[in-house]
């Protein structure tokens, strides 16, 4: 079964991943690998929304972020989901909490 097949063991179920995004924020958005992503729109410095090809059953999804940065830096979905189409990540500045930052690597996990 599946289950062989991806190497898995024990009892614990398993979930797989829904969706996935692997893009540079800098200067634009320039994505570099995605899967049942439609697009990532730059809102404006620091903050991206990221929308589904096919959406979420709800919102009830969980949002694995890794990214590139200084020590100091942080980024999050805000608010928390609230839409099953899209989303919103948010980066901020290293050096100033309160100010936002693009990041040139960018990659995004989503599992329901």
């Amino acid at each position: 079964g599946i289950v062989a097949k991806l190497n898995a063991g024990g009892d614990a179920p398993m979930y797989a991943c829904r969706a996935w995004v692997n893009f540079n924020g800098i200067d634009g958005v320039v994505i570099r690998g995605s899967g049942n992503i439609s697009g990532v729109v730059r809102v404006s410095e620091g903050v991206s929304d990221v929308s589904f090809q096919t959406p979420m059953q709800d919102i009830n999804y969980a949002v694995s972020l890794s990214y590139s940065g200084e020590i100091g830096a942080s980024g999050y979905v805000s608010p928390a989901p609230t839409s099953p189409s899209t989303f919103r990540i948010i980066f901020s500045d290293p050096n100033d909490g309160s100010r936002r930052a693009d990041k040139s690597f960018v990659a995004v996990a989503i599992f329901r």
